[in-house]
């Protein structure tokens, strides 16, 4: 992926990602950058429904700065539901990687909420 076709996004107390329009195949990937406007611990919610069969896993891996997050997964047949994991931040500008294992996610957002900021003097 090269600069041009990079999605940009900030970060204040709140922000939502629509994911609607990525493809959770096989093997797949994507990248898209987040500038932080503030330090502190942040709530990475992601939304999504699975279509696999009953005894299926479907994983998504979200990594911040090459550094795995959390790695969310689903079970077979599922309605949208989400899945949190909090994380400190430090530091403005990031990258947010998705990594899919397997085919069967329906992607529906990725909300960031920053649940306590820092300040260090």
């Amino acid at each position: 992926m090269n600069s041009e076709d990079m999605e940009y996004y900030t970060v204040d107390r709140e922000a939502e990602i629509p994911l609607e329009n990525r493809r959770a195949e096989v093997g797949s990937s994507f990248t898209i950058a987040a500038t932080f406007e503030q330090e502190g611990l942040f709530l990475f919610s992601l939304s999504a429904a699975s279509h696999g069969s009953e005894l299926s896993q479907m994983s998504a891996t979200l990594s911040l700065d090459n550094t795995v997050l959390n790695i969310y997964t689903w079970h077979g047949e599922a309605p949208v539901t989400e899945q949190s994991k909090e994380k400190m931040v430090r530091g403005k500008m990031h990258y947010l990687k998705f990594y899919f294992a397997q085919s069967g996610l329906e992607l529906k957002s990725l909300k960031i909420r920053l649940l306590q900021s820092i300040h260090i003097d």
